[in-house]
């Protein structure tokens, strides 16, 4: 188990131990803004921790792309999209704005090389 993922094992844990109480104040406090602002700060494993304190927040747009944004990041470097190989996968990073507005190498790499694992004869 590397550092990061003890790291997050930890902060689960530490949220398992508030108070009913304590946990609907920080539910308070996690506003989709600033559950984004975390997870580009800390990456993926803050998201996950995340999720759950926004799910009934009215204002989920900024939230959205933080998710995005952790799609992204799970696709790069854990490879889950890609390593899926489902068009419906393929498509979903074709939607990403570094794919259509950004040209992002890396991620038409990545819809490139999985479309011809798809695909491998066309």
């Amino acid at each position: 188990m590397n550092y990061q993922t003890q790291t997050i094992q930890q902060m689960k844990n530490n949220l398992k131990s508030l108070n009913p109480m304590e946990l609907q104040e920080l539910d308070e406090i996690i506003t989709p803004r600033a559950a984004e602002l975390l997870s580009k700060a800390f990456g993926y494993g803050i998201y996950e921790l995340l999720a759950p304190l926004t799910e009934d927040d009215e204002d989920l747009e900024p939230f959205e792309e933080a998710n995005r944004d952790m799609d992204f990041y799970k696709e790069k470097h854990i490879g889950s999209q890609a390593s899926s190989g489902s068009e419906e996968a393929l498509r979903k990073m074709m939607r990403d704005p570094r794919y259509w507005r950004e040209r992002d190498p890396e991620m038409i790499e990545k819809v490139t090389q999985g479309f011809g694992r798809l695909y491998p004869h066309k």
